[in-house]
């Protein structure tokens, strides 16, 4: 059975653990630093009161997945109704509808937070992340160009949205 619940400051090494191998696969993740346990548990107590960073936990209390809304903005009162989204699941985990739970959860989240839109940014090369956002309604809006410098090259970048 998988719980989605709040991230805490006890997740760091549990989110470490689920991220480090996306991040050093070098695939489906902009990111290319692996966190550390304080650069983890400073990024949880730092995260903006206006967004919402939740995980998915198994039976055996492991984070299998991860999804964060953050606002675009929050200085900008005209962008205050956008948020932008990122979600992780263990790739032994996938398609085992963890990331469905995310979204739902997500969204209900963004709605109440009073988030009309999210969007995500997501590396071109990275046919299920691209997959993953289609099935939750998000559509393409835009293509970045060599967006993104991975181990020195570029990377376009899909640019999706999600009306709530």
């Amino acid at each position: 059975m998988i719980t989605i619940r709040n991230a805490s400051i006890a997740d760091a090494q549990g989110l470490i653990d689920l991220l480090n191998p996306i991040i050093l696969g070098g695939k489906n993740s902009a990111m290319t630093q692996p966190f550390n346990l304080q650069n983890q548990q400073n990024f949880i107590a730092g995260f903006p009161k206006q967004g919402d960073f939740l995980v998915a936990e198994d039976s055996d209390n492991t984070i299998v997945g991860m999804q964060t809304i953050v606002p675009v903005y929050d200085f900008a009162p005209a962008f205050q109704h956008v948020c932008e989204i990122a979600t992780f699941v263990l790739e032994s985990a996938q398609h085992q509808g963890i990331g469905s739970l995310l979204m739902d959860k997500t969204k209900q989240q963004a709605q109440e937070k009073g988030f009309k839109k999210i969007i995500a940014m997501i590396r071109s090369d990275n046919i299920s992340g691209l997959s993953y956002y289609k099935k939750h309604s998000f559509q393409q809006i835009g293509l970045a160009k060599n967006h993104a410098l991975i181990n020195g090259c570029f990377i376009d970048e899909v640019m999706t949205e999600c009306w709530l």
